[in-house]
């Protein structure tokens, strides 16, 4: 497994994954992740020394990992990520994996290069399906439900939490508004309130300030802009394995629910959807709400934990190459 970033340590945790079903599995890696995940793939000596030639795909030239990529049985690329070594790989299996803006912005340009190579493709997001990629399964991001444990807890007021990673693309001022507009003045809204800026923490850190949650607003991304994803990503999920009522985004639902059923997340596409769902939750009692919190974490735990996930990524992909 190969990658220059790996962005919000998604390849990790389908490293972890496929640790499942094969003991001989290397992950590499060129940086290391800003947010200090406390586990990361290997930082590679030599893939850190490079610079991408190219930004569609992620393009790093290494010939120095050549003998590694020629001993490899199969070769999977992270990230819209292509690292060439010079190995001949029209006789391996290769994997290769879309999450994020690269693709979205570039997907053509991207297929033109990795198609040709590629056996399989993982794609992260259903706004990514159906853009020309080759053999093409869609895996919703894989979640740690083992280090990653709840906290049931009910605040006696509830505790609203909204933690962007990006405020522009997950609708921060639009969920300010709104969260104004509804009159919360009696609940808490995690750090961030009208005119004051949230502190910039660690993964951990973030974690353990949505922990302390009753409600995570992950987005609300009403109309979609050039680069940005309208469907639910990982904080999402990490909010679920928490055991929290989470509020979001998913525009094209329907790739999500014919690859795993339906789900236990509040979505809210429009203003509309937001208000209601903020107003339903808000007025629920402590059973309901603890009742929401149990069914969203059990969804976690069996539809995304790194078992599960690793089973559906056996089956679907790697029981052919391996």
């Amino acid at each position: 497994m190969l990658a220059y970033n790996d962005w919000s340590n998604t390849g990790w945790r389908y490293y972890k994954c496929i640790k499942k079903f094969s003991k001989d599995v290397q992950f590499l890696k060129g940086r290391k992740h800003r947010f200090g995940y406390p586990e990361q793939g290997k930082i590679n000596k030599i893939l850190n020394k490079k610079k991408p030639v190219a930004k569609a795909p992620v393009t790093i030239e290494a010939p120095e990992l050549r003998p590694l990529v020629e001993k490899a049985k199969v070769i999977h690329f992270i990230a819209s990520t292509f690292v060439d070594t010079g190995a001949d790989l029209s006789k391996k299996p290769v994997i290769v994996q879309h999450g994020g803006a690269t693709y979205r912005n570039n997907a053509k340009q991207v297929n033109e290069r990795v198609n040709p190579i590629a056996n399989y493709t993982i794609i992260q997001s259903p706004d990514l399906l159906e853009l020309g990629a080759k053999n093409e399964h869609y895996f919703c991001f894989p979640v740690d439900t083992d280090y990653i444990q709840p906290n049931f807890k009910t605040n006696k007021h509830l505790k609203i939490g909204h933690f962007p990673s990006n405020s522009a693309a997950k609708g921060t001022n639009q969920i300010l508004k709104t969260i104004k507009d509804v009159n919360l003045d009696s609940h808490y809204f995690g750090k961030r309130k009208p005119g004051v800026k949230s502190e910039w923490v660690n993964w951990y850190d973030n974690l353990m300030r949505m922990s302390e949650c009753d409600i995570i607003i992950e987005k609300a991304q009403f109309e979609l802009k050039r680069g940005w994803s309208g469907e639910f990503g990982n904080t999402a999920l990490e909010a679920a394995a928490l055991g929290k009522i989470v509020i979001t985004n998913s525009h094209q639902s329907f790739a999500y629910q014919t690859a795993y059923g339906d789900h236990p997340l509040l979505i809210a596409n429009n203003q509309k959807a937001f208000e209601n769902h903020l107003h339903n939750v808000l007025s629920m009692n402590e059973k309901d709400i603890n009742d929401l919190k149990q069914k969203t974490r059990q969804w976690a735990v069996d539809k995304h934990g790194i078992t599960a996930t690793a089973n559906r990524l056996f089956e679907k992909v790697y029981q052919h190459v391996i």
